[in-house]
């Protein structure tokens, strides 16, 4: 059998190929083909509520000072409140910079998290080397549709979830399963 190799991408890229990925599954899946194709071809942003935004954000913080700590302290700086006329000047020097503000209470809970993973002596270990958002492509065989997936983080033959909210790991292991190469050649393991 073909091995599939991971590839590490930046995700602007990576979100800009056309191939289909789980969330666009989930989207033909759990709202409808119709709101599917409005989204993936620009006719229609979704918006979802501020809370799950929120949750969103944080979880992309936490993936980011976890799994690339050196992207994330040249990436993100703690930005005074924006709702101050300093803060906003200071936002947008930081943004002139490249360098996205984040609040000191998003920076807290992040390295707070990553501070935890990296304690833990397995997760230490197993985040020691590797890649980390690895990225793999196929066709599928059936349909001919190009199909891409995103990884956490790639150690060897192992790939491991960063799971910062409840979810659990079913999904990772439903996706592996679905790309038989890819499953046989690395081991999936949540943490």
């Amino acid at each position: 059998m073909k091995q599939t190799k991971a590839i590490t991408i930046d995700a602007e890229t990576y979100h800009a190929d056309p191939a289909y990925s789980a969330t666009d599954c989930k989207t033909i899946i759990g709202k409808s083909p119709e709101i599917f194709h409005k989204m993936k071809y620009g006719e229609e942003k979704l918006d979802h509520e501020p809370a799950v935004k929120k949750a969103f954000r944080a979880g992309e913080l936490c993936h980011a000072f976890t799994l690339e700590p050196d992207r994330a302290k040249k990436a993100y700086g703690v930005c005074l409140s924006k709702a101050t006329k300093a803060g906003k000047i200071q936002a947008e020097e930081m943004a002139a910079k490249g360098i996205e503000p984040i609040t000191s209470v998003e920076y807290e809970l992040a390295s707070n998290v990553a501070n935890a993973v990296h304690d833990n002596p397995i997760a230490k270990k197993l985040l020691s080397k590797g890649h980390a958002e690895a990225s793999f492509w196929k066709t599928d065989p059936e349909t001919g549709l190009s199909c891409k997936a995103r990884t956490d983080f790639i150690n060897g033959d192992t790939i491991i979830d960063l799971k910062t909210t409840g979810e659990g790991g079913a999904e990772l292991i439903r996706l592996l399963k679905a790309w038989p190469d890819i499953y046989t050649t690395y081991k999936p393991l949540i943490i």
